[in-house]
């Protein structure tokens, strides 16, 4: 399929002073659209194309349609005088952030040139410290009209973090420890922090954290140990993603760490030869295309095809390998799910140890 995006689609065309008349009007542009289908790659029709042959599509006939505004504010009385906000236009199909514009707080931009479509829109406070700084984002869709867009800005949760062990378990270095908090569909703003360093006693502590789900991931770990529990304001999580809420009555976060872990080790043949630096993946069961590529485990094999993963918690992992020019592949959830099927399953108790024979898979 083909995508056309005329020079009117940029995200960054925008007005700082505008009139009212400015907000009934709309615009002419060429609008993102694939060939042949439509709006979205969704509803757009491939064309085949084999191996040794040529396509000719023809002549593609242009025409310009209207393009709407967002009329962007924060929200009346959040603002303090003075106060300057930054914002930024993010389309989630398109995996794009536009940064904007920072402006007084309480003057807001006027978005032109938008074709059909959904947006993210965020504010966030400057030139405060992190503990000051306040931010919003705000989910909207064009259609067939201009549209208003109000972003609420508030300030997120502290949050007490500790290193706890399981009864007798023994303790690591934990000054080697990070803990890492960030969102996987969006990019952080402002002095947020994304990343605290564990004291010698096993402390760390978020300052002023975003109220939405934010990715848990915790780094420096010693292969004597593995993460066996994450506890969010007491609660037990079953995935490794904080759901930070100020409704929340006690905003702590513990990371347990048990000294029992498992290991899986094993070769990489083709053919019977040993394959030297493939590239190893393992899934914990159960596994969701959903986290693709944030929960997958990988490392590259050695020149005599051997490999090792150490450190992991116990349970059942599917373990694939493919050729290390063909890692990228993973990404795509339809090839991730083809090779799973053909993965390799282990199942490991505590303090367990396996070695595996893998053969190379091609994607």
């Amino acid at each position: 399929m083909l995508e056309v995006v005329g020079p009117a689609a940029s995200v960054n065309s925008f007005l700082k002073n505008f009139t009212k008349a400015d907000l009934d009007k709309t615009d002419l542009g060429y609008r993102r659209t694939f060939w042949p289908g439509g709006r979205d790659s969704g509803s757009a029709s491939p064309m085949p194309l084999f191996s040794g042959t040529a396509l000719s599509i023809g002549t593609l006939a242009l025409r310009k349609m209207p393009l709407y505004r967002a009329h962007v504010r924060v929200e009346k009385g959040a603002c303090a005088p003075g106060e300057r906000v930054s914002f930024l236009l993010e389309r989630p199909e398109l995996f794009t952030t536009a940064n904007l514009e920072e402006v007084a707080c309480d003057q807001g931009l006027l978005l032109t040139h938008l074709s059909p479509g959904d947006y993210r829109f965020i504010a966030f406070t400057t030139g405060q410290p992190v503990e000051k700084f306040r931010r919003g984002r705000v989910e909207f869709r064009i259609g067939d009209r201009n549209v208003e867009v109000i972003v609420p800005l508030s300030r997120g949760v502290d949050i007490e973090g500790s290193v706890v062990l399981t009864d007798n378990a023994a303790k690591p270095r934990y000054e080697a420890i990070q803990v890492h908090m960030r969102s996987r569909t969006s990019v952080p703003v402002g002095p947020e922090r994304l990343m605290e360093e564990v004291t010698e006693s096993g402390r760390f502590r978020f300052v002023n954290k975003e109220l939405r789900d934010l990715d848990l991931v915790v780094q420096g770990v010693p292969e004597t140990h593995y993460v066996k529990e994450i506890r969010y304001g007491g609660l037990v999580l079953k995935e490794p993603v904080v759901p930070v809420s100020a409704t929340v009555s006690a905003q702590t976060l513990e990371i347990v760490l048990d000294d029992k872990p498992v290991t899986i080790g094993g070769t990489v043949r083709e053919d019977g030869r040993p394959v030297p630096e493939a590239f190893i993946a393992l899934a914990k069961s159960p596994f969701s295309f959903a986290d693709v590529p944030y929960r997958l485990i990988t490392t590259t094999g050695q020149s005599d095809g051997s490999f090792q993963f150490a450190g992991l918690a116990p349970g059942e992992y599917q373990v694939i390998a493919v050729p290390l020019a063909a890692r990228y592949r993973l990404d795509e959830p339809p090839i991730l799910g083809t090779l799973l099927n053909k993965a390799t399953t282990v199942k490991l108790e505590p303090r367990g140890f396996q070695n595996v024979a893998l053969d190379l898979l091609k994607p």
